[in-house]
C-alpha cells in the first residue's frame, strides 16, 4: 500500500532498535570507539547507567536497616549537535531516534544503517536477536475538547449511564502481526496540551520482530522495511478525515 505523505506528520520521535547477542570477547570500551568514528555526527556523549537500589541489615537487631545503591555504565547516549538525532549506543544493540523535524523513511533508514554499520564493524556481534521500529504521533486539535471519535478510529467506549467526562486517557492494545510474525503494541493517550484550547492525542505505535540474522544480513533492513509499512497501514486505519485534514 502506498503511504500518503503529510505536510505536517505528526511524528514527534521515530526509532529504529535493533538488539543484538555480542560474543563474548566484546569489551565496552569498544563502544567509545564506536564513538569517535562517529563523532562528526554526534559530538555530545553521556553514560547510559543502571541504577540498582538494596537495603542492607545492620548487626544489631535494633538497628535500622541502611539503603544501598549502585551505579553501572551499561552504554553511550550520543546526539547531534541540535539533538535532533539520538544514538544509543549498548552491549545488546543500538537504537536511531529521529526527533522533529522528521524527514522521512529514507533519511531515517540511511543515518540508522550508517551508524550501524560502524557498531559491527567494531563491536562484532554474533547475531541479531530482536529488531523494531517506534513511531510516536501526536495530534493536535486547535479545540478545548473533542470528540475522540471524530479524530480517532482507534477510542474507548464510555458506557452509558456512567458520567461522559474524562480528563486523562491511557489505552494499550497489543496486536501479533501473524502475517509477518511480528507484534505491535498500539498506545493512545491524551497528553498535554501544546497550548491553551489545544486538545494533544498521542499516538504511539511500536513494532518489533524477536529474529536471529548475521549482522550484516540486509534481509535487516529489509524486514525493517516491513515493520514500517505496517506501521503506516495501521496509522491510517487509526485516524479520520478529521485527523488528515489536520496534518495534510
Amino acid at each position: 500500500m502506498d503511504h500518503k505523505q503529510y505536510s505536517k506528520a505528526p511524528i514527534v520521535e521515530a526509532i529504529i532498535d535493533i538488539q543484538v547477542k555480542m560474543a563474548e570477547e566484546f569489551s565496552y570500551e569498544t563502544l567509545g570507539a564506536v564513538h569517535a568514528n562517529l563523532s562528526d555526527r554526534f559530538p555530545t556523549k553521556s553514560s547510559i547507567q543502571r541504577v540498582q537500589m538494596g537495603v542492607v541489615a545492620v548487626g544489631q537487631a535494633s538497628a535500622q536497616p541502611q539503603l544501598s545503591s549502585s551505579t553501572t555504565d551499561i552504554g553511550l547516549r550520543l546526539s547531534s549537535e541540535d539533538n535532533s538525532r539520538i544514538l544509543q549506543l549498548r552491549a545488546n544493540g543500538l537504537t536511531y531516534g529521529q526527533m522533529p523535524p522528521y524527514v522521512s523513511w529514507d533519511v531515517l533508514r540511511k543515518d540508522a544503517r550508517d551508524a550501524w554499520l560502524v557498531f559491527v564493524k567494531l563491536c562484532k556481534p554474533r547475531s541479531v536477536v530482536r529488531c523494531a521500529v517506534r513511531f510516536i504521533n501526536r495530534v493536535d486539535v486547535p479545540k478545548p475538547s473533542i470528540e475522540l471519535r471524530d479524530y480517532f478510529g482507534l477510542y474507548p467506549e464510555i458506557p452509558k449511564g456512567i458520567p461522559q467526562d474524562v480528563s486523562g486517557m491511557f489505552m494499550q492494545l497489543q496486536m501479533p502481526q501473524q502475517d509477518l510474525d511480528s507484534m505491535a503494541i498500539i498506545n493512545q493517550a491524551v497528553a498535554e496540551p501544546v497550548s491553551p484550547g489545544t486538545v494533544s492525542v498521542l499516538l504511539d505505535f511500536d513494532l518489533f520482530r524477536l529474529c536471529d540474522y548475521v549482522p550484516d544480513d540486509e534481509a535487516i533492513w529489509d524486514y525493517l522495511d516491513t515493520l514500517r509499512n505496517r506501521k503506516n497501514k495501521l496509522f491510517e486505519a487509526c485516524i479520520t478525515d478529521e485527523t488528515r485534514r489536520l496534518i495534510e
